[in-house]
């Protein structure tokens, strides 16, 4: 279960109490690390989430990484941000060092000296536009999505006029798309047209404002969807730490009952929306009902005199049209 830029935004500003504090341990799970803050311990599940965890995690024996952030990765933390609204966590510490968590693709932890060059990677990494290995300095990914903090009014509206309103905002703003198609519900605003209305841009800034933390459909989620089963939490820290903890006693089974019930939820929701049309087209059949007698009655008559269905269709002059295999007369109303 992935963090988004949005969930991160959030598990960072829960993570602001442990500034002030010493590193006081480090420890590898199995996947990520433990890292103590003096009251405060903070779990980082590499490439996935990072949260406050209040259940114990069994340690492992250290890793190269982990043996090298004991001895060398020191200090007072004094700040914890997100640089760029991307999934990164960067735990600055007074000594200088910075300890980064990439939690995207494969995922991987830097520690990053004073002088900005890379100490150690957990993972040595290399693409076109950075590389994450011992002596290079350390560069953010390339990215021309908008930071939606820093997103004024005007870079925004710039966004549309290509492509539909929900594709120009995943491919430019930095939040995950299941959040801004929710923006572009509680809006008011057809995904599908070129072009947002007034209270698109408000609304997508609100979501940096206030949150919903709870669980919803065997997630962690920063805001409440449509539909059943939400399940409100004091923090994302605490939904994420007990979803990891249910998970623990048999990390598969439980991933495949939450599996089960995501399905099951999806099913559910499927079938009201099935019977929601059914109603709508109920509701149309019963307000036309004297215009659908007339038209059957019509269509009798034609048939009594010898009329074909071809010959029938054109005199109903595509009001209706009857299929001649099943002779299933389909109206337009």
């Amino acid at each position: 279960m992935p963090l988004s830029n949005l969930e991160i935004h959030w598990v960072v500003e829960e993570l602001q109490p442990a500034v002030g504090s010493y590193l006081d341990r480090i420890s590898d799970l199995d996947s990520g690390w433990k890292l103590k803050f003096g009251n405060m311990e903070i779990v980082a599940d590499v490439p996935e989430s990072i949260y406050i965890s209040h259940h114990k995690r069994p340690a492992r024996p250290p890793h190269g990484f982990t043996q090298y952030a004991r001895k060398r990765l020191h200090g007072k933390l004094v700040s914890i941000s997100q640089p760029g609204f991307d999934r990164i966590v960067v735990l600055g510490l007074d000594s200088g060092q910075k300890l980064v968590f990439e939690l995207f693709s494969h995922g991987n932890a830097v520690i990053v000296g004073a002088d900005g060059l890379i100490e150690k990677a957990f993972r040595d990494e290399e693409w076109s536009a950075r590389k994450i290995k011992r002596g290079e300095r350390y560069a953010l990914p390339p990215s021309g999505k908008l930071d939606p903090r820093e997103m004024t009014k005007g870079q925004f509206n710039a966004l549309f006029g290509e492509k539909d309103v929900i594709h120009s905002l995943v491919s430019g703003i930095k939040m995950g798309g299941s959040y801004l198609e929710l923006a572009c519900a509680e809006a008011g605003v057809d995904k599908n047209a070129m072009q947002p209305n007034e209270k698109l841009f408000g609304l997508i800034k609100s979501y940096l404002e206030s949150y919903e933390p709870g669980i919803q459909a065997g997630k962690p989620v920063v805001r409440r969807f449509p539909g059943k089963g939400f399940f409100p939490k004091k923090s994302l820290s605490e939904a994420i730490d007990e979803l990891h903890a249910e998970a623990a006693p048999d990390s598969r089974m439980a991933e495949k009952v939450r599996r089960k019930i995501a399905q099951q939820e999806g099913a559910i929701a499927e079938l009201e929306r099935k019977a929601e049309l059914y109603k709508e087209a109920g509701d149309a059949v019963y307000g036309h009902w004297q215009e659908l007698a007339e038209l059957i009655e019509k269509v009798g008559s034609l048939r009594k005199k010898g009329l074909s269905y071809d010959e029938i269709n054109e005199k109903l002059g595509g009001k209706a049209f009857i299929d001649k295999k099943s002779q299933k007369m389909t109206v337009k109303l």
